[in-house]
């Protein structure tokens, strides 16, 4: 196979093909170009004759094409994209349309069928294609032909239904370098002639990893995995016709979640990678709150923002009893918070980056990635021939998946912790210091396995600090849960993603004699998610332990006859967003078909109106409360939990629901025109017109504080325009397709980060483009297919910040690292912020520059924003 093959995106040519295979065509030996049947339209039609922008491809073009992953369809059909997202889900778009949001609530503008039953949450990037029929791809508004609506177009993945008549079986396996071992199959057993038949079909992939992590010398992303499909079809009568599927599948890899990252170093620390370009360097550890919260500088700043009073308790008190003299210039408190810093995490200090490999096959990262997932997905369906001029279609789904991902953070290997003797044993001290107002006293944290050292000499210590686990109690390291202990500051996150389905689907199809026939639907959907998302790191747990120890001698923390001997913790000591979410959908639709002049004038119209009711459930969890030690639920409020000198901790958080509901009219007009014209053996034009809509929803729960129009984002709504031709010429060996569309979007739904939250907003946009799909086949050992695709994007009124030039290069602007949560902002007035001192008077927080300045970037530092 020739190929030649080039993406594109928005605002370019997207791609070219030049292969000797067929687009979902047949080849015989004369050299002309087969009818492809489809049901785009839930009938059985020829695709040249379906006034839809409609590419399919045959189970022997995903084989001849090695298209063996929705991956793969953006190199074959036109305006496709796919893109793997940081998290447990991928962006398949067509033209433009994806899943822009972010977040549990939200949809993809694409809808998935497998044999016509919708997934909301398919396995688009596990899957791999095995014994599959057609996949048939719409581009455009859809919501008068598929049970779930889509603005964007609908994919249908067909599998290969039993045979009742001939007995067959197929075997193929595959072998390649990094034991690249795949196995796939089929078996057709036809059980009661011409009744009943069984069609079992199976996947088995196994690869070492492909990318070497310099760290340990280990393969990552691998492969392991399998699928299974059982097909039962049963045709009682001539009239009768019962599918039932049962698939599963399952995971377990070293599958990362997001590729290799590429960073611009930020010597500033400010930023963590500059916006300017991609360079082979890793973030700088700094811009993340991890070090932000374990740094000397926040100690410090903390300690300049007490009470008077309570800063003389640690200058005279404190201090003193765990022999901490004064510094040149500093109090014995400001020595002595000072010291508490994580060894590495020095604000103003100069920074470089880690290593990272110029090499696409090469990581260098201290966490090894994992990636489990599983799907088991049931359908059946009955079609059943009422009378002489009407037919049933009845769809019956479930579907249970789910997706557990866990990599580095950073993408990087973290600096060594290292302390001296004194920081040892003033932590551990600290932590065991009178309680104030009881007849109270800690032990040391080490008592309780919290903190590791390890000398290295000189008077230096490494310190193994734990990271917490991540568990249903909420409590991570402070219950007792703890992953591993690690002397490198660095992190890993874990993105999760559990979901079950149910839906009924029923369809009413005419065959009248005469121009006039109809279709008429209706379908229920119900759909569960629990979304996850964590971040641990040992600066996270470290800070989650000091700030306890710190809280404890000024503050009555603990109600009386409380267990003595137990340390304070911040908990939880991880970050968690959790999301639950409950969507159920009705909807009713149909289409009317009028033939206006036989076999050359034909109207279609279509309506559809549409319920969408959705929950959206959640919290997120960081330092919320202080509990002693050994606490091993958070989620329930206790008495021991108060606001200290050091910060009002919001105590436990509790889940909070907000529900959505939006109903749409949509649907379409179409007028086709099939003329005999004397150069083409078939021509088509057609012109369409559709009204598209996608609900809204809740986003995540906010900080409070945020404004409430953030709370929720509204639907999308897009009017869509569409002229095409479809054509057959030089003696049926040539196939020319082509179209151009308008798209005016009215609240596209699209994702932004405010505040350092991820959330959902609606702007205005328009879209438009052309299409061309060319298939020649000269004879019958020669074929040349040709897509083409040009995509223009336009958004409406919108104001977002701008990443790359946040300070839109205002000299008089200052950059702001925020020390209490790691988000960025911007401070400036008319008067401007000439100096540092202007900058600081105006922030509750003293501004610490960083040891380099950002480029680009007049003034920057950490402060509070």
């Amino acid at each position: 196979m020739l190929a030649q093959r080039r993406i594109g995106t928005l605002g370019s040519l997207a791609f070219v093909n030049a292969l000797l295979v067929t687009t979902a065509f047949t080849v015989p030996a004369y050299g002309q170009i087969e009818a492809v049947v489809v049901t785009a339209e839930k009938k059985a039609e020829d695709i040249q004759n379906v006034p839809i922008s409609i590419t399919a491809l045959t189970g022997q073009d995903l084989a001849d094409r090695q298209i063996n992953t929705f991956q793969d369809l953006q190199f074959n059909v036109p305006s496709v994209t796919d893109t793997k997202t940081n998290f447990t889900s991928s962006n398949f778009e067509i033209r433009g349309i994806g899943a822009s949001g972010t977040g549990a609530a939200t949809e993809s503008g694409v809808a998935f069928n497998m044999n016509d039953y919708y997934l909301n949450a398919p396995a688009v990037a596990e899957t791999e294609y095995y014994d599959i029929d057609r996949i048939e791809v719409l581009r455009g508004p859809q919501s008068t032909l598929y049970g779930r609506n889509a603005t964007g177009g609908s994919v249908n993945v067909i599998s290969t239904k039993p045979d009742l008549e001939t007995f067959s079986a197929a075997l193929q396996g595959e072998y390649g370098n990094y034991n690249d071992m795949k196995v796939n199959g089929a078996i057709n057993i036809p059980i009661v002639d011409d009744k009943l038949a069984l069609r079992v079909a199976g996947l088995w992939w196994k690869r070492d990893g492909t990318t070497t992590n310099l760290y340990n010398n280990s393969k990552v992303d691998g492969r392991d995995q399998w699928s299974t499909r059982g097909s039962l079809r049963f045709e009682p009568t001539s009239d009768t016709t019962i599918d039932l599927m049962v698939q599963a599948s399952s995971e377990n890899s070293t599958r990362m979640r997001s590729q290799k990252s590429m960073c611009d170093f930020d010597p500033s620390g400010v930023l963590g990678c500059l916006p300017d370009k991609l360079a082979y360097n890793t973030p700088n550890m700094n811009a993340t709150l991890g070090n932000i919260s374990a740094s000397p500088q926040v100690f410090a700043a903390v300690f300049q923002g007490l009470p008077a009073g309570l800063q003389g308790y640690y200058n005279n008190v404190v201090a003193p009893a765990l022999g901490v003299a004064a510094a040149p210039g500093l109090t014995a408190g400001e020595t002595l918070f000072a010291a508490l810093g994580l060894g590495q995490a020095n604000l103003s200090g100069p920074q470089t980056s880690g290593i990272n490999p110029a090499n696409m096959h090469q990581i260098n990262t201290d966490f090894n990635p994992t990636y489990r997932a599983n799907e088991l997905l049931v359908t059946s369906q009955w079609k059943q021939r009422m009378n002489n001029w009407l037919d049933m279609t009845l769809l019956l789904g479930y579907q249970h998946a789910g997706v557990d991902s866990r990599q580095s953070y950073y993408n990087t290997v973290g600096n060594p912790i290292i302390y001296s003797a004194q920081q040892i044993a003033l932590i551990n001290g600290l932590a065991a210091l009178p309680g104030g107002g009881h007849s109270y006293n800690s032990a040391p944290l080490s008592n309780f396995g919290l903190l590791h050292p390890t000398s290295i000499g000189g008077g230096l210590y490494t310190l193994s600090i734990p990271t917490s686990a991540f568990d249903s109690g909420n409590s991570g390291t402070i219950g007792g849960h703890i992953a591993q202990y690690s002397d490198l500051n660095s992190g890993s996150d874990q993105s999760s993603g559990y979901d079950v389905q149910k839906s009924v689907e029923m369809r009413f199809n005419s065959d009248l004699n005469g121009p006039i026939n109809f279709m008429l639907a209706g379908y229920y959907l119900t759909f569960n998610n629990k979304v996850d998302y964590f971040v641990n790191a040992p600066a996270l747990d470290y800070g989650s332990l000091m700030l306890g120890a710190l809280a404890l001698p000024v503050t009555n923390l603990l109600p009386p006859g409380s267990t003595p001997g137990v340390p304070m913790a911040a908990g939880p000591g991880f970050y968690w967003n959790a999301e639950k979410y409950t969507l159920t959908s009705k909807a009713v639709f149909g289409e009317i078909y009028y033939d206006a002049i036989p076999d050359l004038l034909k109207f279609t119209g279509g309506l559809r109106y549409t319920q969408d009711d959705k929950a959206l459930t959640g919290r997120t969890t960081l330092y919320n409360a202080f509990v002693p030690v050994g606490t091993t639920n958070l989620d329930s409020p206790v008495a021991y939990i108060a606001t200290t000198p050091f910060g009002g901790l919001q105590g436990p958080t509790s889940f909070s629901t907000a529900i959505t509901k939006n109903n749409a009219v949509t649907g379409r007009f179409v007028v086709n025109y099939t003329p005999k014209l004397s150069f083409t053996e078939q021509t088509m034009f057609y012109a369409s017109y559709s009204r598209g809509y996608k609900a809204g929803g809740s986003n995540p729960p906010l900080p409070a504080g945020a404004p409430p129009s953030l709370n929720t984002y509204k639907p999308e709504f897009v009017n869509a325009y569409e002229l095409g031709t479809k054509n057959v010429l030089l003696d049926g060996t040539l196939q020319a397709n082509a179209d151009v569309w308008y798209y005016d979007y009215k609240a596209l739904q699209v994702s932004a980060i405010i505040d350092k939250d991820a959330i959902n907003e609606n702007v205005d946009a328009k879209l438009w483009g052309l299409e061309g799909e060319f298939l020649w086949a000269p004879t019958d050992r020669w074929q040349f297919n040709m897509t083409v695709s040009n995509n223009h994007s336009d958004i409406g009124n919108s104001s977002l910040v701008d990443a790359r030039n946040p300070t839109h290069g205002d000299p008089n602007a200052t950059l702001i690292k925020d020390l209490g949560s790691a988000e960025t902002c911007v401070v400036t007035n008319d008067a401007g912020y000439p100096d540092w001192t202007a900058v600081a008077a105006a922030t509750p927080l003293p501004v610490i520059p960083p040891a380099a300045a950002t480029p680009g970037v007049a003034h920057s530092g950490f402060s509070s924003c």
